[in-house]
Parts: C-alpha cells; structure tokens; sequence
C-alpha cells in the first residue's frame, strides 16, 4: 500500500584521473624554472647584503635590511608555489589550506612593517 514515485535518480560513477605523465614531469619542470626566476631578485639581495654587510658607505643597517627582506620574499614565493600546489593536486585539508594562506598575510604584514622601518629607521631627522 506503500505509494513511492521515483523523481529521479543521481548516480555518479566512479572515474579513475589519468594522468599524463610526459606532461606532469613538463609541468614540474616549468614550475621549477618559474621558482627559479622569481627567487632570483631576492637571492641576489640576499648575496648582496653578505657581501656587503660589513662596509657599507651609506647606511650600517641596509645589508641588513636586505638580507632579512630577500628571506622574507623567497618564503613568500615559495608558500605561492606551495598552495597552488595544494590546490591542483586537492591532497592538503582545508585547514592546511588556510594555515599557508594566514602565513602569507602574515609575511606581507612584516614586509610592510619592515619596509616602513628600513625608511624611517635610515632617516636623519638633524
């Protein structure tokens, strides 16, 4: 006496991801070449501020100053690179997800503070 109409019916079938692996491994290799370049300008500052920590003719504090923001940035880059990383492969949680993308606001925060302090820290106010 039961009375049931079906409406309708959603199945999903189960499809296996196929991945081709030439173009996986060309992917790779390009995210690598990008890592590369971008690091590029903050690795130099970095090498710059080495080479230069102990004489520098203007300022003491701008090796310094480079040293800790080209760190900052290469950090920055590579938590880019992390999350789109996560976000292509979907392996990460989303709290994983989140945690990366809170660090990176932080890293942006500390680079404003510390661009703002490198300035008015080298001004002389005689």
């Amino acid at each position: 006496m039961e009375n049931k109409t079906e409406i309708f019916t959603i199945t999903k079938t189960k499809q296996e991801l196929q991945f081709d692996r030439q173009k996986l491994d060309s992917m790779n290799c390009h995210a690598w070449i990008w890592i590369l370049f971008i690091n590029s300008v903050p690795l130099c500052g970095i090498v710059i501020g080495v080479i230069f920590r102990k004489n520098c003719p203007m300022e003491t504090n701008i090796p310094l100053w480079e040293i800790v923001n080209g760190f900052a940035m290469i950090c920055f880059l590579l938590l880019i690179f992390v999350s789109k990383r996560t976000y292509i492969n979907q392996t990460w949680k989303n709290s994983t997800v989140y945690l990366i993308d809170q660090l990176k606001i932080l890293i942006i925060f500390f680079l404003f503070i510390w661009f703002i302090c490198g300035n008015v820290g080298s001004m002389d106010f005689k």
